[in-house]
């Protein structure tokens, strides 16, 4: 055979191999994808239902905790009682989307822990945004409280003042420790956020704490706790009022009697009289206000004075505080 024929005969036999070599490389894939793929089982149940059970308790622990916000949201945010809820579900929804707009129930676990978190953030940012997210963690309630005990002591102020709100909605007593440490905040919003939350929470020990406000030397803290006083609980706000008015402050002793107005007595008008003598002028208009607010016919010896007085704007109220008492008196 010469050497052309070989080289024939070769390739051939190359081309044959070749034809038989893919088809054989094929077939033994084939067995193997066939020996190694599990026989898929059928259950009778499709697989995008096979969670339902998960999805039908989570929609129960959902409207479970929506029932629960209804119910102290009313009794502690609102002053209202459970009776007065709608029964109606349309009526919830409508009330609690009238409440929260951006309420979406989270069940208890981590998503709940994440959301407080998202919560804290939000405190920091805008003022509509902060005031959801107080609405939103006091709903939440007791399970925020370590959160935002710890935002207490965050270097944002907003964040701090935001968390105070949300503790005082939530009635968080075990929080108070906390709270009277923000009476000391270097930052004067702090402080009168505070107050208003010791109040909201009419925690009668904090009585003394508030009662040192009175000495700060910021007049919006001050103010505050002049308004924080009479809400303790296990005080009586007329006679806590009725000792600031001894305050060596003009403004606390205007304030207060600003207060007063919204109480009677003999004790009310005798002091009320006495301020309307007193050294600083914007005192005793405030005192004069409050005694024709009042209407008691015993303060109307020392209007008639003040109606003749040289002062226009004590003559003024005096006058005006007189037509009171005599459109009162003809009724």
């Amino acid at each position: 055979m010469d050497q052309a024929s070989a080289h024939i005969v070769v390739a051939f036999m190359l081309l044959g191999g070749l034809a038989a070599g893919p088809a054989g490389a094929v077939t033994a894939a084939t067995d193997t994808r066939a020996s190694t793929t599990p026989t898929p089982q059928k259950t009778g149940v499709p697989q995008d239902l096979a969670s339902g059970a998960s999805v039908d308790s989570g929609r129960k622990a959902a409207d479970a905790q929506k029932d629960d916000f209804y119910r102290r949201y009313f009794r502690k945010g609102r002053e209202a009682s459970g009776e007065d809820l709608p029964t109606n579900p349309e009526e919830k929804e409508a009330l609690l989307k009238k409440i929260l707009p951006k309420h979406t129930p989270t069940p208890p676990g981590d998503p709940q822990v994440r959301e407080i978190r998202e919560l804290i953030h939000e405190l920091g940012t805008d003022h509509h945004r902060r005031m959801s997210a107080i609405e939103r963690l006091a709903m939440i309630g007791e399970p925020a409280v370590p959160a935002l005990r710890r935002t207490l002591r965050d270097s944002y102020k907003f964040k701090r003042i935001g968390a105070l709100d949300a503790l005082g909605y939530i009635h968080a007593l075990e929080a108070v420790p906390d709270i009277w440490q923000c009476l000391d905040d270097p930052e004067p919003a702090v402080r009168v956020a505070a107050l208003k939350t010791l109040g909201r929470m009419r925690h009668g020990p904090s009585l003394d704490r508030i009662a040192a406000k009175l000495k700060d030397p910021e007049l919006r803290v001050r103010r505050e706790a002049v308004l924080a006083l009479p809400r303790m609980k296990g005080t009586t706000g007329r006679g806590v009022l009725l000792r600031a008015l001894d305050n060596s402050r003009p403004e606390i002793r205007r304030i207060v009697c600003e207060e007063l107005a919204r109480f009677e007595g003999e004790r009310v008008v005798s002091a009320l009289l006495a301020a309307s003598r007193d050294q600083d002028r914007d005192t005793r208009l405030s005192a004069v206000r409050a005694l024709g607010e009042i209407g008691d016919p015993r303060a109307r010896g020392r209007l008639q004075a003040l109606s003749r007085g040289d002062d226009a704007m004590l003559r003024r109220e005096a006058l005006q505080a007189l037509k009171n008492l005599n459109e009162e008196g003809s009724e």
